[in-house]
């Protein structure tokens, strides 16, 4: 009998606990551009590609011969009510990032209020091109895990993504001082969970009716016989 209690006591803890999955998937720039990792473009193809888009995806950042790229961007998004962020992935397709060059080309990566993400961002660009890096004029499409620090910052329906690069970067004649790339698209997909923190009176009942059930046990255990 005892045991009979506990089990309907889990089974109502499970149902206020229970929770629903989905995916707020949000993008900037343009995802369909056409564009292969992995690939050599002319600037012209990049430019076109580019074309119609908002700033930071509309244009170079930077340059290899006077400045580092070094710009950001916003999501902002919306959630249900009681759902929250349980997982996600930045995805950012940049155009020559240069990381064949000696060093880390990702000079920081940060999200506003939430965790440095630079290690992680470099640690996918040096294994571009099977390990080497990325050469120069190449597209390429990073993807990094965010961690679950951050959780409770994308739980309030923006997220503001800092990105600097770092020379030296690769020109037509050699390496270069500064490193300057160009932005095509950045997706941020976040897993949710619905937590159903209030439950249904009926709910109550039952959670109730079980927790009655045990004490009544107890008590009956105790009595003398």
């Amino acid at each position: 009998m005892k045991s009979s209690y506990l089990a309907a006591a889990v089974a109502v803890g499970f149902l206020i606990l229970s929770s629903a999955k989905a995916d707020v998937i949000t993008s900037l720039g343009n995802t369909a551009s056409g564009l292969t990792s992995g690939t050599k473009y002319t600037g012209a193809t990049i430019l076109s590609a580019q074309s119609g888009q908002a700033s930071p995806f509309n244009g170079a950042c930077g340059s290899d011969a006077s400045s580092n790229c070094s710009t950001n961007w916003t999501f902002t998004y919306t959630l249900g009510a009681d759902e929250v962020v349980d997982g996600a992935t930045l995805t950012l397709g940049i155009f020559d990032i240069d990381s064949a060059a000696s060093g880390n080309q990702v000079g920081s990566f940060t999200l506003t209020g939430g965790d440095d993400l630079t290690a992680a961002l470099n640690a996918v660009s040096e294994t571009l091109d099977g390990g080497s890096g990325s050469p120069n004029s190449y597209y390429d499409v990073l993807s990094i895990t965010i961690p679950s620090t951050s959780f409770a910052v994308l739980d309030g329906g923006s997220a503001t993504f800092n990105l600097t690069l770092a020379g030296p970067g690769l020109g037509a004649l050699g390496t270069t001082t500064y490193n300057g790339a160009s932005l095509i698209f950045s997706t941020l997909d976040l897993q949710t969970e619905t937590i159903s923190s209030v439950p249904e009176p009926a709910m109550w009942y039952l959670l109730l009716a079980a927790i009655g059930g045990i004490m009544l046990f107890r008590a009956r255990a105790r009595k003398p016989s």
